[in-house]
């Protein structure tokens, strides 16, 4: 039995993407009968240590974080923090001879080596995204310029620092690891590049899922009636955190163009709001405009159900579930070539894609027109989304299904183990 520790941070991430990961490995390791999973939450609003076992497989361990902004600058405090926890959970752990650490977040470092005194499991890091990115909207321009001008010893400005602290962290989780998964083939190379990381370290298993069942369309018509959603209109699903990294102002905009030539279409938003001026960007098409804010899993299922065509139009994305999501469910996907995408969708084959601009100073933004003209092409092809949805979903069984990359991640840890005991 290999006994596999995640550290899970009570991050928004755990929301979207990284929260769907966690789940599907967990699920489909329970399937091998070789794993057993023990994840650990630090937890603000309680008191003593919770302890579960929701399956037979995995036992999750909540323990009390009791951090406020100041404590946890405070190097001192958070050692003599970890110290104490890492006895406890200790007690709780028992003897494990077997086993590797899942590290899914930097954050999450605190912890994982504290615990690795006492069990001596090697640590594989899983990259799901990069910091430099968040901190630059994704401009690589501007972060080569930034990495330059810090490895040449020249001046940074303080958001130049600050976008150094965070990758050095990164970059120092994946020092540290024993083996890395990367989601996508890009991010490797941008590892072994930047983080001098070695190639053979990092092994690319991309994020899977199982198929999805899709309901008939005479339920859909039931479920667009009881959501008040008229049945003869198209729908446009969007699915993630509305914030401009997602592309909604290029995807508002587009879907504003695109009413003038197709008015039997209503653009659907469902996720946390992260941006101000959503309304103003919306203007006289507020009436074929939803955001329905962050749902629970059951109400995002029915939104699949009853969609008509996906899409996501990032400005960076790595491999993300949106788009699995998407395929399992046979919609028909308009999404943004850039890197990561790229690597899911193929235009043409199981998708269209919507070219990324790169500005002088390394700004990327959406082709609004052409995310409007790829928009109107699905809404106007019945057969041509027949074909595509057919490859997405045969991609899904044999590139990114939830057995391969529970095979590929049982590969590591694996590997890991046999590395460690040679």
């Amino acid at each position: 039995m290999i006994n596999v520790i995640m550290i899970l941070p009570e991050v928004e991430a755990m929301n979207y993407g990284v929260g769907s990961y966690v789940y599907q490995i967990i699920k489909e390791g329970g399937k091998t009968n070789l794993l057993h999973y023990h994840l650990i939450s630090e937890s603000p609003g309680i008191k003593k240590v919770e302890i579960s076992r929701p399956t037979k497989h995995e036992t999750r361990y909540r323990i009390p974080h009791p951090f406020n902004s100041k404590s946890l600058n405070d190097k001192k405090v958070c050692q003599r923090y970890y110290k104490h926890v890492t006895l406890l959970l200790k007690r709780y752990l028992g003897e494990l001879k077997t086993g590797v650490f899942h590290n899914n977040f930097f954050q999450a470092g605190s912890l994982v080596y504290p615990l690795k005194e006492i069990y001596d499991f090697p640590v594989i890091a899983v990259v799901h995204y990069a910091q430099w990115q968040f901190h630059l909207n994704g401009n690589k321009q501007q972060f080569d310029k930034t990495w330059t001008k810090y490895q040449s010893g020249k001046m940074l400005s303080k958001a130049e620092l600050g976008v150094i602290r965070h990758c050095n962290k990164e970059m120092m989780l994946y020092q540290r690891a024993d083996w890395i998964i990367s989601v996508t083939k890009y991010m490797k190379e941008f590892l072994r590049g930047y983080y001098q990381i070695a190639e053979e370290k990092c092994i690319v298993v991309p994020n899977g899922i199982k198929e999805l069942k899709n309901n008939p369309l005479v339920l859909k018509d039931k479920i667009r009636t009881r959501l008040h959603i008229p049945t003869h209109e198209k729908i446009i699903l969007f699915s993630g955190r509305v914030d401009a990294q997602k592309g909604i102002e290029p995807l508002i905009a587009a879907f504003k163009l695109l009413l003038s030539k197709y008015e039997n279409v209503r653009l659907v938003i469902a996720g946390g709001i992260k941006i101000r001026n959503h309304t103003t960007l919306i203007g006289d098409a507020w009436p074929k405009i939803n955001f329905l804010g962050q749902l629970s899993k059951e109400h995002l299922k029915k939104l699949y159900h009853i969609a008509d065509i996906g899409v996501v139009p990032s400005l960076y994305d790595h491999c993300p579930y949106t788009v699995l999501e998407m395929m399992s469910y046979r919609l028909p996907i308009v999404a943004s070539d850039t890197n990561g995408l790229n690597e899911l969708i193929r235009h043409g084959d199981n998708g269209l894609q919507v070219k990324h601009e790169i500005g002088k100073r390394g700004q990327i933004s959406i082709n609004v027109e052409d995310l409007a003209c790829q928009l109107y092409t699905l809404l106007t092809n019945p057969d041509k989304n027949i074909s595509l949805m057919k490859q997405a979903l045969n991609d899904v069984k044999t590139k990114f299904s939830a057995k391969s990359m529970m095979d590929g991640t049982l590969n590591v840890y694996k590997l890991a183990i046999n590395n460690e005991k040679s």
